[in-house]
């Protein structure tokens, strides 16, 4: 998972380039991706500058008049839990004398690497840089029956099998494959006995990760995933579920049980080191076929005026930290095809294997945004965690809290707690639906300083490493990974941004052309204008519904 340097990040060299040449101000009016990248920019900037500080003042005081009408308009809603889990990544082999330079591994026999802070109280909990001994997987999952408690459901997508396996069998020669693939299976069942004990009543459900097979990203055999049906039976509803788990690993639980649809995915078999960098989209290979079974069940969901969640461990978008595509192509545009189709039909996206709190596919405006979960492993330079959502009665998502363990503060008694205990008053976001979080990446292409919080939170509050000094390539690949599914539309968004950056500094001072502050004046003001006939409007039916706002935080932290 280290990538080293790509035709991708050479063909994003050449796209910046190309931007910088291309100023959407003076050749890209007309062009609406480029536009639509910057709040329609490429209409603003075809406008003259005026006095626009009265407009941005009036429209922000109309913007809050109709926050407060939402809120005393809002109908009150009995909250119900989901809880995600995701990326444990268990090891038994965790040594707290051991550093993150050889993975805290108790079978490095490197004498100098050493923990980087011998004395921090927390080792037991592990290091930044490691996978989790067992003392993190119980606190985690302990502090998630108390932080999140009674939910309807647990998801656990993915990797509760940890990294360094291959590792493991290296350091001793006798070790086998299939010794390995035990270990793996110990891994896994450690953590499933660990959930359950902790939600003894609560229905959970698994999805296959790439650390949960060995070799890691390897599409599982009959007899492994019989294994894994073995260990996780409770949570394989029905005989058909029990039948397409054995096919590969995917299976559904009918809405009946949740009031949605829970489709679960088994996403190795779409990896690029796994199926190629095209992938392989002929009609009898098994990918295919889970591709079509996805897109029946989806049929039968919009027949049965229901709505599906989609849930899966490797996410379909561009990778974050190597920049490169995480599925085959012909496999993202297959999905993509799905979410153009059903859009009507999915209510969720939920995905990890990042180790980040991260959206995806913002530009595809008719659905909802993939959702990364964050992970309880530190290993890729971020605090532990997870998350857990309110949802109303037909379980639609309405806000979300993500839980940390601050294991960089040095700090002893550390245990995990809200690291916000509200995304909707975290980001200033009107709902988890689109177009909120859409709208929330526009806004962080204008404020820096959002964008700021919004990279901390994504690594459960570490310091930014990153993106350390928010510069603009950084930032707006960062955007454009939030935002794209395809590589190249990446990249086409790369090119736009790079042609359009203008942003806010995160400490004062303000970057914001004139063009820019028209844009935003006539957009603010055309919000304010609606709030003043929805109040009008509200004023004169003399009728106030008989409900209470949903305004208390998921979380309120002790």
């Amino acid at each position: 998972e280290r990538e080293t340097e790509t035709e991708t990040e050479r063909e994003l060299s050449r796209a910046r380039e190309r931007g910088r040449e291309d100023s959407v101000c003076t050749n890209r009016a007309d062009d609406k991706t480029a536009g639509e990248h910057i709040f329609g920019r490429a209409v603003a900037c075809t406008l003259e500058a005026g006095d626009t500080k009265s407009i941005v003042i009036m429209a922000a005081r109309l913007t809050a008049l109709a926050s407060l009408l939402v809120l005393a308009t809002s109908p009150s809603v009995p909250a119900r839990r989901v809880l995600v889990l995701n990326d444990v990544h268990y090891i038994p082999y965790y040594d707290a004398n051991k550093g993150p330079d050889c993975f805290c591994l108790e079978f490095n026999q490197d004498a100098s690497c050493k923990p980087v802070t011998p004395t921090d109280p927390n080792l037991h909990l592990g290091q930044i840089g490691c996978d989790s001994p067992l003392t993190l997987v119980h606190e985690a999952i302990a502090a998630a029956a108390r932080l999140c408690p009674a939910p309807e459901l647990v998801v656990v997508v993915g990797d509760s099998g940890g990294h360094s396996t291959d590792l493991w069998q290296a350091a001793n020669a006798s070790r086998t494959t299939q010794d390995v693939r035990d270990l793996v299976l110990t891994m896994i069942s450690r953590v499933t006995a660990t959930v359950r004990s902790n939600f003894p009543v609560t229905p959970t459900y698994f999805a296959i990760g790439n650390d949960d097979t060995y070799p890691d990203y390897s599409v599982p055999d009959a007899a492994y995933l019989a294994s894994l049906s073995n260990l996780w039976a409770v949570s394989l509803p029905d005989d058909q579920a029990r039948r397409t788990f054995a096919e590969g690993g995917f299976y559904r639980v009918n809405a009946s049980v949740h009031g949605k649809e829970l489709l679960l995915l088994s996403t190795n078999m779409f990896h690029v080191p796994t199926a190629g960098a095209s992938g392989n989209c002929d009609p009898t290979s098994v990918q295919s076929k889970m591709f079509d079974w996805l897109e029946q069940q989806l049929k039968l969901t919009r027949a049965a005026g229901t709505k599906a969640w989609i849930i899966g461990h490797i996410p379909p978008g561009v990778n974050h930290r190597g920049l490169t595509q995480l599925w085959g192509s012909c496999y993202v545009r297959r999905y993509v095809q799905m979410l153009d189709t059903y859009h009507d039909v999915i209510a969720e996206q939920l995905f990890a294997h990042e180790h980040r709190a991260l959206f995806q596919g913002l530009r595809q405006r008719y659905s909802v945004p993939i959702r990364i979960h964050p992970a309880v492993s530190p290993i890729y330079h971020n605090n532990p965690g997870f998350r857990c959502y309110e949802a109303d009665d037909e379980l639609n998502l309405l806000d979300y809290a993500d839980m940390h363990l601050n294991l960089s503060g040095g700090e002893p008694n550390q245990e995990f707690v809200p690291l916000f205990a509200s995304a909707r008053a975290e980001y200033g976001m009107a709902s988890l639906a689109e177009p909120a979080p859409y709208d929330l990446v526009q806004r962080m292409t204008r404020q820096l300083a959002l964008f700021a919080t919004y990279w901390t939170n994504a690594v459960l509050g570490m310091p930014n490493q990153e993106c350390p000094s928010l510069s603009d390539d950084c930032v707006d690949n960062e955007l454009c990974t939030l935002q794209e599914i395809t590589l190249e539309d990446f990249v086409a968004c790369v090119y736009a941004a790079t042609s359009t950056t203008t942003k806010t500094p995160p400490h004062g001072g303000s970057r914001l052309t004139q063009d820019d502050k028209i844009g935003i004046g006539i957009g603010a003001a055309a919000v304010g204008v609606v709030a003043v006939v929805a109040l009008v409007m509200f004023l004169s039916s003399r009728k106030r519904p008989d409900s209470k706002a949903l305004t208390q935080p998921l979380i309120t932290e002790a």
